[in-house]
């Protein structure tokens, strides 16, 4: 699992240095606090995850409370990376950047998180229960389900505009990459071999699960790659015409 989040890490710098171009009228704490948010958009964490928690449970307030140690993780990435300036890496200089920042945000940060956050949703105890709607689910619960799913959808396009211009090769090799990028990104592309890594007898269904969301986010990844492609970059030329002399 950690090697999944090392990758992410990587993705991250990836990612970052596609996009800070695009980036250059902002400050270091802005471009931290929007690669935190689209970060956090990816991961259902900043609106879908505890809305969801808390239309199925009741419990508005804890189920907010209970996802912030989920979000630290985000944050020191997106820290991490967003606050350096952007230069050329060798491939073992990434894996390295993205192993440290993988260790500063996954096992010290979240557990530092979760640490922290203990004694906050111990006072906060009375307002959690267990779930009060169970499946098969009705309207009252699909209908924010489907409508918050384009949480990670706007964060996909969002996040194709940013690094599409530096993106190698024409359009459906970078509906492609970009597509694996965020595969790696959201913890996706590897998320199968950690399955299958594992012991017990409910392997098998865990690996069904993960099949449905893999699948899921590469369709998520290529129709917002593509979304950004045909409607707004595929109406501007993809490189500059060449001035013609005299």
């Amino acid at each position: 699992m950690f090697l999944t989040q090392a990758a992410m890490a990587v993705a991250a710098l990836v990612v970052w240095r596609l996009a800070t171009p695009s980036l250059d009228g902002l400050s270091k704490p802005a471009r931290c606090l929007l690669l935190f948010v689209l970060l956090a958009m990816l991961f259902q964490r900043l609106i879908r995850h505890p809305l969801m928690d808390a239309v199925v449970t009741t419990a508005w307030s804890y189920s907010f409370l209970a996802n912030l140690p989920a979000l630290v993780p985000f944050l020191v990435i997106a820290c991490l990376v967003g606050w350096t300036t952007p230069r050329p890496l060798r491939p073992w200089q990434l894996i390295v950047s993205g192993l440290a920042i993988a260790v500063l945000a996954f096992p010290v940060g979240g557990m530092l998180a979760a640490w922290l956050s203990r004694p906050l949703l111990a006072s906060a105890g009375d307002l959690a229960h267990a779930a009060v709607y169970t499946m098969p689910y009705g309207m009252h619960v699909l209908v924010p389900a489907y409508v918050t799913a384009l949480e990670p959808a706007t964060a996909t396009v969002a996040l194709a505009g940013l690094v599409w211009d530096r993106l190698p090769g024409g359009t459906y090799a970078r509906i492609a990459g970009f597509s694996v990028l965020v595969m790696v990104l959201d913890l996706h592309l590897l998320q199968p071999l950690v399955v299958l890594a594992t012991e017990g007898p409910d392997r098998g269904s865990a690996l069904v699960g993960i099949g449905q969301s893999w699948l899921a986010t590469l369709v998520q990844s290529m129709l917002g790659a593509a979304t950004w492609a045909f409607s707004v970059a595929g109406s501007r030329p993809l490189h500059r015409p060449v001035r013609q002399s005299g």
